[in-house]
Parts: structure tokens; sequence; C-alpha cells
């Protein structure tokens, strides 16, 4: 069993294929995957999405590269959240300088903070979007973090110094297709040395499909094949890769029905017929 922690499958790239995507899902052994927000308008597809499917879950928030006039107030956010119970988690937000180096930092850091504060007032998991701006936003996580703040660190691609400064915070690690490029040797590196409880997995689907699909549209399936990577790099089988990675990412973002099933999967009741099921 396993969990993509970040997807998009809410974007144009997948309509009217979302039947085709659950069972993929289901034949890879993908038990849910949370679809990401980058902007409010998303909302109401969103809502359709996680309603009609019982493996989908949602985040609502505002992408960093969202167009600078795009909303984002804490009223509205904490609005959103609440009107459906399977919006788990805020974001994505964070920096991105790739595009426009610090500049872009006056309209992105405001709303980063909003969210910021709208996760530590809900008390759900804020998913962190970095992008040539890691140092910044660990700077502007710390204090957040210090008052309980829990958050990920999403297709994380950074050093070693940078992961240790996460973990110092208290933050998730989770990694993408990137992982199994051939030219990922010193992000498998830290992948490696991370403390398995701190990691988790992910697609960015529609983005960044891992080998052997690289250079195909990327889709929650797709996920195991980081996991198989992932597994053989630290020298652990892939079901217990799965299983202690899927049982982090059902800790962080509070999935309790797939962490039962987790449960009572590996201790299987005497009435085999009660073992639950996804």
């Amino acid at each position: 069993m396993i969990v993509d922690t970040h997807c998009h499958l809410h974007f144009p790239e997948f309509i009217e294929e979302h039947e085709q995507l659950i069972n993929s899902m289901n034949s890879a052994g993908v038990v849910a995957a949370i679809t990401v927000c980058t902007d409010f308008n998303e909302f109401e597809i969103l809502c359709k999405l996680v309603d009609k499917y019982e493996q989908l879950y949602a985040s609502i928030g505002v992408h960093p590269n969202t167009k600078a006039s795009a909303r984002c107030s804490s009223d509205e956010l904490i609005s959103l959240l609440a009107n459906n119970p399977k919006f788990i988690a805020v974001g994505e937000t964070g920096l991105d300088y790739f595009h426009d180096g610090r500049r872009s930092r006056t309209f992105q850091l405001p709303r980063f903070e909003t969210q910021i504060e709208v996760a530590l007032q809900t008390k759900l998991p804020l998913i962190i979007h970095t992008r040539d701006s890691i140092d910044d936003t660990l700077d502007i996580l710390t204090e957040a973090c210090q008052a309980g703040l829990r958050a990920v660190l999403h297709c994380f691609t950074g050093t070693w110094r940078q992961a240790t400064r996460a973990l110092d915070l208290g933050c998730m690690l989770s990694f993408t297709g990137i992982i199994t490029f051939n030219n990922a040797h010193d992000l498998l590196d830290v992948a490696v040395r991370l403390p398995i409880e701190r990691l988790m997995i992910e697609t960015d689907a529609p983005y960044l499909a891992p080998v052997p699909m690289r250079g195909k549209r990327n889709e929650p399936a797709y996920v195991k094949h980081i996991a198989v990577h992932l597994a053989k790099a630290r020298g652990i089988s892939y079901e217990q890769f799965c299983s202690i990675t899927t049982a982090n990412s059902c800790e962080f973002f509070a999935l309790n029905q797939i962490k039962q099933s987790t449960t009572d999967l590996h201790t299987p009741p005497t009435d085999l017929s009660k073992v639950r099921s996804v």
C-alpha cells in the first residue's frame, strides 16, 4: 500500500480521465492521493473529485507562482477548509525564486505568511513549495515550527545541510521522480541518509514522471517506481519501505481510515472476513 502525497489530478491534463487514473492507482496499490491546490479558483473541481472518489483527498491554498493578484485571505481560506472534511492540508505555498529571483518575494511572502498562520490556527499540515529558495523558506518557517507548525517540504531537492535544518525544525521531506534520474546522485544520498520516519514520496503529477516513465505525463500510479528505487537504495524490501512511508503519510495527514486499514492488514484478525479494505 502506497500513498501519493502530492499530485494535481484536478489540472486540465487529466480532464475526463479520472476513472482510468483511479483504476491505475488501484492496480498499483496506491491507496490514496492528495490532489494539491494552487489557487482558490480550483476549489469547486477539487470538491467534486474528493466527493466522488474515496481514494482522493485535497488541500486548499495559493501557490507562490500564482498571479500576484490572486486572493488569499485567511478568513476565506479557513471557510473553504471547513467546507469539506476531505480537505486535509493547507497549501501548496512557499517561495519560488526560479523565474524572477528574490523580486518574487514581494508578493509571495505575504501569502506564504497568511497560509502559515491558517495552518497554525487550524492545526492542519502545511505543504511547502520551494524552488531556489530553501534557506529563505526555512528562515521563515523557524518561528512557526517552534510554535507547533507541521510542514512538509514537497519535491525536496536540497542539500544534506538544508535537509538537516528542515529536520531540526520538525519538517517532513517528500521526494518525487527526480530521485530516480541518472544525475540525482547527491539528492539520492540525502534521501538514503534521512531518517525513514521523516520521509514521504509523491509524484507531483502531471510533472516529473520517474524512470522508467520519464518523458510521459506523470500520474499517481507511478509513485510505485519511486518506492522501488528508494527501497533498493536504502537496502530494505519494497514492502517494508511502503509500509513505513505509508504510515508516515497517514500520521502526518491524519488519514485515519487508511492508517487503520494498514494496522488491520499487518495484524490479521482471527476472522479474515473482518479485514477492512480501502
